[in-house]
């Protein structure tokens, strides 16, 4: 069977897996008591000399990896004196890096399928790279160098093209070894350490070595760029495929970094840097998509191992054909440059014609409804909206509990506003229409912070108190963003699922500040508002997608991985029902650090509250103060990361031994 990578010809062929399985399977007695490791990567600058009876162990120095990688670069250059084998070539010293010795416990077809599936749902080509330098790179390469019959375009030049036996190596150990995962994480992530080395070596090659036609030091730097894009997005895959199942962790992101990514890449859609000329060719956004969404995306620590194409298609898919709406210029709106959210009037500046918004159906005329102020103060703890109403236009409260269904939703979209008598309430329509999803789900409340948290001060600070209980415990959080609930679900394939991930990235509810903490908070079940009141799992969607859609789409969830679910997939684990107090950080879900990285580009528009969602991120016992000074004076006697004394937080405290102290976790 003929394979491509998402688009053909093809790359590589099922005759092809089974070779390298074959070629790496452990010849030696089964019955020998020392058995030799699966997967071992070598690496660069490390090696064993036999001496005798005996082997010697050589580990790395700075000196003899510089020597090593510069003879692995020698070989790919003298491989392309070769046109008609230069991949072949370049592969087989490339394959040097790992040595492998199977011993699969499976048929070796059932192998084989599973692998082709894997690498069928990886990119065609990765992330196309240029060199700046040169006024064309691709039109220096002889015809040779690409697919027969085909014009010179990144796409067809064989080099990246061609999946290389390593790469293969990756599922096959995946394949062979689903019980040692952990292992196998740490194996893959070691080889793709190999390989950026290898490709930073390829960006910064010694004088002595640097004496080969441009064209040449440009197809190595292809072939290892690809080869460490296949690699990470493996790896990434793997590390999701766990992740999905016992959810998110403030270190988990640590196995998908690559500390040796060359600093000289750039990790923005502009120019190259000063340290290299290779520049990122990235797809360009439509209009519609807001770039401060996408810059978080990007400023993620793992981000330049990230493939946007896919997102932005996708997405392109449910809003390509609608107008920015970033910036308004007298009549006419206009895309955000994504340099600054104080640039965007999706964050600041936008006026709101109307808080309260009305359903699809309705005509506009139902009635508001607000707070029956004696049921909301007489109610304890934690008030959510009562399903069990009056029609009396006044809403009833309970307490919050395991059957309350908690409602996430960006306040500029219009759910309503204060329920005091005075301000605009919540029309009975967006009531109606929660009343009967929470029923449907077998709730018998439902929390949204327009009806449940007044304006008095007093009130709002004991709801806001409250916050981390009522969507850790709730039975499910349903999410309501503008786009989302236009997009329809009613014939549901793969495709839209991966179109409602790309949207759920790049939404409006997933760069706010209170949403991150209440999608933290109620990740154990997030459901997502469509079009027509559909609701769809993200979990689920999220593992359609892991399971059998694209690789590089569904990695991108590494960058968002408060979204990622919380609860075990195997339903015999138990999970406390106060699962969020339990996590490894003492005091809360995310420490303080932790927390200032996911604030730090996300915006809260009430003054102060950046505060108090730190605070609550952190699970503090008194998160209701808005002021940086309290916040800092919980800390005193705890340790602390030196980094905040030299971010760039702004710093505006003025009291003494508090003047380093950030006054705010934004840059």
């Amino acid at each position: 069977m003929l394979y491509s990578l998402s688009e053909g010809p093809f790359t590589y062929t099922t005759s092809q897996v089974e070779e390298v399985l074959e070629d790496n399977l452990d010849r030696a007695d089964p019955d020998l008591s020392e058995k030799k490791a699966p997967f071992i990567v070598n690496t660069i600058g490390f090696h064993v000399e036999p001496k005798g009876t005996k082997l010697v162990y050589h580990f790395a120095t700075s000196k003899s990896r510089q020597a090593h990688a510069a003879s692995l670069y020698s070989q790919f250059i003298d491989s392309l004196e070769d046109p008609t084998r230069h991949f072949e070539l370049m592969d087989g010293a490339f394959s040097s890096l790992i040595t492998c010795h199977f011993r699969p416990t499976r048929p070796a077809g059932e192998i084989t399928e599973e692998v082709c599936a894997l690498l069928s749902r990886l990119p065609a080509t990765p992330l196309e790279i240029t060199d700046t330098s040169l006024s064309n790179p691709l039109s220096m390469i002889p015809g040779e160098f690409f697919l027969p019959g085909r014009n010179k375009e990144w796409k067809t030049l064989l080099v990246v093209r061609h999946v290389s036996r390593n790469v293969i190596r990756i599922p096959l150990c995946w394949s062979i070894l689903p019980t040692a995962l952990s292992s196998v994480a740490v194996l893959i992530h070691d080889f793709c350490e190999v390989v950026a080395e290898l490709f930073e070596f390829s960006l910064h090659v010694p004088e002595h070595l640097n004496h080969t036609p441009s064209w040449k030091a440009f197809l190595v730097k292809a072939f290892l760029w690809t080869q460490w894009q296949r690699c990470v997005m493996l790896n990434s895959w793997f590390i999701l495929n766990n992740q999905i199942q016992v959810g998110f962790h403030s270190e988990a992101s640590s196995g998908i970094l690559v500390s040796r990514m060359t600093s000289g890449l750039v990790q923005t859609f502009d120019g190259p840097s000063e340290t290299s000329t290779i520049k990122i060719v990235h797809p360009k956004p439509v209009p519609y998509i807001c770039k401060w969404a996408l810059r978080l995306l990007q400023t993620d620590r793992g981000s330049v191992s990230f493939d946007l194409r896919r997102l932005l298609g996708r997405y392109a898919e449910l809003f390509g054909r609608l107008p920015p709406r970033c910036i308004k210029f007298d009549e006419e709106m206009a895309q955000c440059a994504g340099d600054s959210l104080y640039k965007c009037n999706r964050f600041v500046g936008m006026k709101i014609e109307d808080q309260t918004a009305h359903t699809k159906y309705c005509g506009g005329n139902c009635r508001s409804l607000h707070w029956d102020e004696e049921s909301y103060r007489n109610t304890e703890g934690a008030r959510a909206v009562s399903l069990d109403q009056r029609d009396n236009g006044f809403l009833r409260y309970c307490t919050a509990s395991e059957y309350t269904m908690a409602i996430s939703h960006v306040w500029s979209h219009g759910q309503g506003g204060r329920p005091e008598l005075g301000s605009s309430g919540i029309n009975s329509c967006l009531h109606d229409r929660y009343v009967k999803i929470a029923k449907s789900k077998g709730c018998d409340s439902y929390w949204m912070d327009t009806p449940c948290i007044p304006q008095e001060t007093l009130l709002r600070r004991e709801a806001i108190e409250q916050i981390n209980s009522v969507f850790a415990n709730s039975k499910l959080t349903l999410v309501c963003d503008r786009d989302l609930m236009s997009t329809k679900i009613n014939k549901m394939t793969l495709d839209l699922q991966e179109s409602i991930l790309a949207a759920i990235l790049l939404c409006d509810w997933n760069v706010r500040a209170w949403t991150l903490l209440e999608a933290l908070r109620g990740r154990k079940n997030i459901q997502i508002l469509c079009a027509e009141d559909q609701i769809i799992s993200l979990k689920e969607t999220l593992y359609a997608v892991q399971k059998e859609g694209s690789i590089d789409l569904a990695i991108l969830f590494l960058t968002s991985q408060h979204l990622l679910p919380a609860v075990p997939i195997f339903p015999h684990r138990k999970v406390h029902k106060d699962w969020w107090r339990n996590e490894t950080e003492s005091e809360g879900i995310l420490s303080v650090e932790e927390s200032a990285a996911l604030m730090s580009l996300r915006h809260a528009s009430r003054r102060g509250d950046e505060i108090v969602i730190w605070s609550l991120l952190h699970n503090d016992k008194d998160p209701s103060s808005s002021l940086a000074e309290a916040f800092w004076r919980m800390r005193v006697g705890k340790h602390l990361h030196t980094g905040f004394l030299m971010s760039s937080a702004p710093r505006d405290i003025t009291r003494k031994g508090l003047t380093w102290a950030p006054s705010r976790p934004a840059l």
